[in-house]
Order: structure tokens, then sequence, then C-alpha cells
């Protein structure tokens, strides 16, 4: 973010958070010193919904970068793309890291636009907990775990999911139920191919 506002002449002071929904409401409050904030797109969107009057002073200022969102199922599941956990009655559950996560938000916001997602269960535990249970007889095993970070980023899951295809799969997201504006007309969601070698990743 100092990069991008150096460019644009802004001095900026950097100020610690735990995440894009507290930028948010410092940026909001009257009272706070803040008035530039990093956020994901959906945790935007989604804070739109619960305040839409903050929309008034709100302007957009720059696209530093894209997330992704990386599901890891068992290989042999039957998972296989967003469709199989809109599924009614299928049971699926999906693991998430915390319910003060980003991957919570985004899941949040990814219902709200295709609710039948809803039929899939939420579990918030330790992915990589999760990962190792996946296709397991275990009473707490899940059918499948989310992430939401930047496409190089080498999170030990997905490095797992990609050197031992054997055993995991990605499951594919390309719906256009999951699309969704933001207010200056871009969309929250888009389909991305996300090169990924797995040779790059011993």
């Amino acid at each position: 973010m100092q990069a991008v506002a150096l460019e644009s002449s802004l001095p900026v002071e950097v100020r610690e958070s735990v995440g894009a929904t507290e930028n948010l409401k410092r940026l909001a409050d009257p009272e706070s010193p803040v008035s530039l904030a990093l956020t994901q797109s959906d945790a935007l969107s989604r804070y739109l919904d619960l305040h839409p009057g903050f929309q008034v002073d709100l302007e957009i200022f720059e696209s530093i970068g894209k997330e992704c969102i990386f599901v890891i199922a068992d290989k042999n599941s039957g998972l296989r793309s967003e469709d199989d956990l809109r599924t009614p009655d299928a049971g699926h559950r999906l693991a998430i890291q915390s319910a003060n996560s980003g991957s919570a938000v985004t899941f949040e916001l990814m219902r709200k636009l295709a609710p039948d997602l809803g039929n899939t269960e939420v579990v918030y535990m330790d992915t990589q907990v999760a990962m190792e249970q996946l296709g397991t007889d275990s009473p707490d095993a899940v059918d499948a775990i989310m992430l939401v970070h930047r496409p190089k980023v080498r999170s030990p899951e997905l490095r797992r999911a990609l050197t031992e295809p054997e055993r995991y799969r990605l499951v594919s997201f390309n719906n256009p139920d999951l699309g969704g504006k933001l207010p200056n007309g871009d969309p929250v969601y888009v389909s991305l191919d996300v090169p990924l070698i797995r040779n790059d990743w011993n």
C-alpha cells in the first residue's frame, strides 16, 4: 500500500490491524485518523451490505492484487466443483481455519450470492489437521478445506495438495451465481486460471 500511495505522492503512516473488517471500521469511523484502508473485495461487499450509508463517502483507490479461493478435497470424495457443495442433503462439511478469518467472510458472502451453498456445513478448525483427516473414518473428518490467499502463496495445505495429487484434488469454482458487483462496477469474484507447476512446489 505504501508503494501505491507513494506513486500518487501521498504520505502514509501504516497502522496494524487484525484484518480487512477492522480496516473498514476504522475508515468509516469519523473519529479515526485512518483515511486509506487495505481490504478484500468480498469483505468490502459484506461491510457495505451491513452499512449501506458508508458507500456515499467511499472511493476505491487502487486494486493491488488478486486473492484466490482454494478448496481442497480428497481425490476419491466425489467433490469436483462448487455444484457438489450445493447439492441438497449431501451432508458435506467444509473446514475453515477460524470464524474470524478472511476465508470465513468469503464463504459467508458466497452463500449470500449462491444460497444453496448453505447445504454445506462449515466447521471451524485447523485446516492442516482437517486436511490430514480428509478421506478417513475420523469422526471429526470433513469433506474439504477452504483457503483464501494470493495465487503464488505457498501455504502448507496447497503445497501438499499439489505434491500429493494421488490423494488430493482442487475443487473447481466457475459459476456465474458467484457474481456480485462493487460500488465501482467491478465484480467481487471472477474466474481465474492459476498456473500451478507442481515441480516448483517441492
